[in-house]
């Protein structure tokens, strides 16, 4: 179905234009909100910006008039730390959404710097947030999932709310790890069937046709 567009306008920063960020940041765009961007690698803010996003020249002014702040970033240390530079400028309304892939724990701290927060942790690529097709698995209080929710219809396919603040980065914990040990088993058996004589190409193609697709 189509991606949900917000009645209005509303304004959202986005803090990391990294390889999620720069494809949540067209994403936005394409779904009719305001976004303004700020990314400490001024390129990356200006490739954004040749699209029409705006650009600010520090984090907190992103902020400072903003509805939503997304967070993308490389991980929860340096996430708390933005968190803890912007708070002071920011719309008592306003929701934080925390895209990185960071620690649980670290997660509910950040939450205790600002009255409102969602840990909305992803799963999928860069690519396929421009495609729409990841996985929101979401942490926060009911009613600011549910605000948040035309911001996830705009670049994910399925919205999990995982519990309170820390829930999606636990979930995500989970998700990875099953994603590691299926890659891991999956490494072994093909290289035993290699030691057996067996066609690499071959064996994926029976594999992935077969009861062993993972």
């Amino acid at each position: 179905m189509p991606p949900t567009k917000p009645l209005e306008s509303p304004r959202l920063a986005l803090i990391g234009a990294g390889l999620l960020g720069a494809a949540l940041g067209e994403r936005f765009l394409a779904a009719g909100f305001a976004v303004t961007v700020f990314d400490t690698a001024s390129s990356r803010a200006a490739s954004l910006a040749s699209l029409g996003i705006s650009s600010a020249p520090s984090a907190d002014a992103a902020c400072r008039d903003a509805d939503f702040v997304v967070l993308s970033l490389p991980d929860s240390t340096i996430s708390s730390a933005v968190v803890a530079a912007i708070a002071p400028h920011l719309p008592s309304a306003a929701i934080v959404v925390d895209t990185t892939t960071g620690e649980p724990g670290a997660m509910e701290s950040i939450a205790r710097l600002v009255p409102r927060y969602v840990d909305a942790t992803v799963a999928g690529s860069s690519q396929q947030v421009r495609e729409r097709n990841v996985l929101v698995m979401a942490g926060g209080a009911d009613s600011d999932v549910t605000a948040c929710q035309p911001l996830f219809d705009s670049f994910a396919s399925r919205v999990f709310h995982c519990g309170p603040c820390g829930a999606g980065a636990r979930m995500k914990l989970v998700n990875n790890l099953l994603a590691g040990i299926n890659l891991a088993a999956g490494a072994e058996v093909l290289a035993m069937g290699q030691r057996l004589g067996l066609d690499p190409q071959l064996m994926l193609e029976v594999v992935g046709a077969s009861s062993g697709q993972s």
